[in-house]
């Protein structure tokens, strides 16, 4: 008699540069969070920046939404909120 055992498919191996990607990916995430929470934009502005970042961290990366939304939460870290001129 002979079993026959299902095959299984490694999608995901630990320790491989996949995971190297996703921990860069994340930790990119986490500083984004932390320059929405110390910038000096509005507080409109922030709530908008925070809902964003919520989605962000849901989302695949492989989804073109992701780098859009990214992007955009980058350059509102980046405007100058509190400058002006004449």
């Amino acid at each position: 008699v002979i079993a026959i055992r299902p095959i299984r498919r490694i999608t995901h191996i630990p320790g491989t540069l996949e995971d190297e990607d996703e921990d860069e990916d994340n930790d990119d995430i986490v500083m984004l969070e932390k320059k929405i929470q110390t910038s000096s934009m509005p507080e409109q502005a922030h709530k908008v920046c925070v809902k964003e970042i919520k989605r962000l961290k849901k989302m695949p990366q492989s989804m073109p939404e992701y780098a859009l939304t990214r992007n955009y939460l980058e350059l509102m870290v980046e405007l100058p909120w509190n400058k002006s001129t004449t």
